[in-house]
């Protein structure tokens, strides 16, 4: 048994669990978190332009035009809520 530390999460490693499982691990742990935190922030709206856009979740990166195409509304309007939404984020991490 052998004690890991990655970022600020300390792991006990038992034989035959890899560094490169702690690693994932951790940074699922990370991404479950982010995830949480723009979900707190943001309106429904806007976390989907956003997931879409940056290929969050399962899907790949949507441009603004197949994020409108998708979502039924211009391509101006996401571009409008994509924006909102980052100066959301940034504001709320102290990023202004």
């Amino acid at each position: 048994v052998r004690c890991s530390h990655v970022e600020e999460h300390v792991y006990v490693q038992e034989e035959g669990v890899s560094n490169r499982d702690i690693e994932e691990l951790d940074r699922r742990m990370l991404a479950s978190k982010a995830l949480a935190f723009a979900d707190s922030i943001l309106t429904p709206r806007e976390r989907q332009i956003v997931f879409l856009r940056y290929g969050i979740g399962s899907v790949a990166p949507l441009t603004q035009k197949e994020t409108a195409e998708r979502l039924g509304i211009s391509r101006s309007y996401v571009s409008r809520l994509e924006k909102a939404a980052l100066e959301k984020l940034k504001k709320a991490l102290g990023e202004e």
